[in-house]
């Protein structure tokens, strides 16, 4: 955590704390949100007053970064940015949450929002190349794009590019450590 900025670290508090700039942080609600209006194959505009389903963050004020997941039941989580959301989708008993049915994450050059399942995920920490609002995967609508962002850096490898099949515990901690359980 010691690599989080101030800022990023202010929005992520508990239930109604007051951030670093004095605002209180909108109440949280891990409560999928209901959409009747709109079919559960197809993505929302990320709703004010709402928080993100894995840190708390307001997903309406990151509308390049937000993503969000549609259940089963008809239910739509959002989130604020793709690390909330692979943390999400990859392990959702974690957050009580009913069954997954998709997940969309905004692609890093266009600030589309895509099916994970057909996202390259390189695997950034660092924040300064990545999505804000906190460290994120970065994510390519194609393997080819992914390539020639890993190809940019000399800590990155074709090695760090992975794919929603891919996801698993030990992925999601390096993104979100701090909302998941280690024990289990």
């Amino acid at each position: 955590m010691a690599g989080l900025s101030s800022v990023a670290l202010a929005g992520c508090l508990a239930d109604g704390q007051d951030t670093e700039e004095g605002e209180a942080t909108p109440t949280a609600s891990n409560t999928p949100q209901e959409f009747a209006d709109v079919p559960i194959d197809e993505t929302a505009e990320a709703p004010e007053g709402i928080t993100c389903g894995v840190c708390h963050m307001p997903p309406a004020e990151y509308p390049e970064a937000n993503a969000q997941t549609t259940h089963g039941d008809g239910s739509r989580q959002f989130f604020c940015s793709p690390g909330c959301a692979i943390t999400y989708h990859t392990l959702p008993n974690e957050f009580d949450a009913p069954a997954v049915h998709r997940t969309w994450v905004r692609e890093f050059p266009t600030r589309d929002l895509i099916d994970i399942t057909d996202l390259s995920l390189v695997l950034n920490e660092l924040p300064e190349r990545g999505m804000d609002p906190m460290r994120n995967p970065v994510p390519f609508r194609s393997q080819s794009e992914a390539r020639s962002y890993v190809q940019r850096f000399d800590d990155l490898d074709e090695a760090d590019i992975a794919a929603e099949a891919d996801l698993n515990r030990s992925i999601v901690l390096r993104y979100r450590d701090w909302y998941v359980t280690r024990d289990i």
